[in-house]
């Protein structure tokens, strides 16, 4: 990223230069690579509990199901971040 190009979180971890599907989640990408959380003094008071949180909620879903698939989504863009204002899947 050059040093004059705004910063996009939106575009955290959706490098095509770096990321062969960048659109595509992939958990097995390394933590390290993304800004999700960020770092040092600008790092998120809550990503710690957020972590456990997505732990424990993999580790419950795990044995249970074998695939999401996507029924609808409709992105809820913001200035510099990305979400969903609907996300449906069905859990198989």
């Amino acid at each position: 990223m050059d040093s004059l190009d705004p910063l996009l979180h939106g575009s955290a971890n959706r490098d095509e230069r770096k990321y062969p599907d960048p659109d595509r989640f992939d958990i097995r990408r390394r933590p390290s690579d993304h800004l999700a959380f960020g770092r040092g003094e600008h790092a998120c008071v809550g990503m710690n509990l957020a972590r456990l949180e997505t732990s424990a909620l993999f580790e419950a879903l795990i044995p249970r199901v074998e695939r999401f698939e996507l029924i609808e989504a409709e992105p809820a863009l913001k200035n510099a971040l990305r979400g969903f204002g609907t996300l449906e899947v069905r859990v198989a």
